[in-house]
C-alpha cells in the first residue's frame, strides 16, 4: 500500500487560511492546489493575502477612530471610573465616603455606576458596529492601559481587579454591536441625554474627558436615527 506523505508546510498553509474569511478560504486553497504550488509557496501566498486584507481594513477611517479615538483613551477614563465606583460602594458598605448619610452615599454610588456602565456599554457597541473586523486591535489597545494600571495599583482597601469593572458592560455592548442591534433612535437618544446629564453632574470632569466619554453614545443615537429613516 502506497504511503501518503503529508507536506508540513501545506498543513501550515491550511492552518493560516483559517485567518481568511470563510467565503474565500476554500477558493484560495483550491487555486493553490490547482497550480501545484509547493507547501512553502502556499504558506507565503496565504500569509501575504491575509496581510493585504488587514492593510485594506486600515485604509478606512473607522479602525483609527475606534482604536485611537475610543478604545485607548476611553480605557484610561473607565479605569478611573471603575475605581470611583468601587470607592463609592465601599463607602455605602462601611459608611462615610463622600456623603456621611446612607442615602447620599447610595445616590453617589448609583450615579457613578450608571455612568461607568452606560459609557462602557456604548463604547463596546460602537467598536463592534464601526470596525468589527479589527475588533482584536481595539481589544489590544484596551488591554494595554489595563495591564499598565494593574501593575501599578497600590492600595490595601481595594482589590486591583476593581479597575476592570467596566469590562463587563463593555463586553455586553460588543455582543449587541456584533448582532447589529439597537433599541431605536429614541431609546439611543434617551441614553445619550441621560449619560450626558450624569457626566455633567461630575463637577471634576474636563471637556476633553466629556468628549471621550460621550461621543460613542451620540454616534449610536445618530446612527439609529439614520437607520430608522431608511
Amino acid at each position: 500500500m502506497a504511503t501518503v506523505i503529508v507536506d508540513p508546510m501545506w498543513s501550515a498553509a491550511e492552518a493560516a487560511a483559517l485567518l481568511l474569511p470563510a467565503s474565500e478560504r476554500e477558493a484560495v486553497l483550491g487555486d493553490l492546489m490547482e497550480t501545484d504550488a509547493s507547501g512553502w509557496k502556499a504558506l507565503r501566498a496565504v500569509i501575504w493575502l491575509r496581510v493585504r486584507r488587514e492593510v485594506e481594513l486600515w485604509r478606512r477611517w473607522q479602525p483609527w477612530a475606534v482604536g485611537l479615538g475610543l478604545a485607548l483613551p476611553s480605557s484610561f477614563v473607565l479605569l478611573g471610573a471603575s475605581v470611583s465606583v468601587a470607592w463609592a460602594f465601599r463607602g455605602v458598605l462601611h459608611g462615610g465616603g463622600l456623603h456621611p448619610d446612607l442615602v447620599g452615599g447610595v445616590l453617589t454610588f448609583l450615579e457613578q455606576a450608571l455612568l461607568m456602565a452606560g459609557v462602557a456599554w456604548c463604547g463596546g457597541q460602537t467598536v463592534a458596529l464601526l470596525s468589527r473586523r479589527t475588533l482584536w486591535t481595539s481589544a489590544l489597545l484596551c488591554l494595554i492601559p489595563c495591564c499598565f494600571c494593574l501593575s501599578r495599583f497600590r492600595t490595601e482597601v481595594l482589590s486591583p481587579w476593581c479597575l476592570l469593572l467596566f469590562l463587563v458592560p463593555a463586553m455586553c455592548g460588543i455582543a449587541v454591536g456584533l448582532r447589529r442591534g439597537h433599541g431605536g433612535w429614541k431609546v439611543q437618544t434617551g441614553i445619550a441625554v441621560f449619560l450626558t446629564a450624569l457626566a455633567l453632574a461630575q463637577w471634576r470632569i474636563t471637556l476633553l474627558t466629556l468628549c471621550v466619554l460621550l461621543w460613542p453614545a451620540w454616534y449610536l443615537a445618530t446612527s439609529a436615527r439614520k437607520t430608522d429613516l431608511q
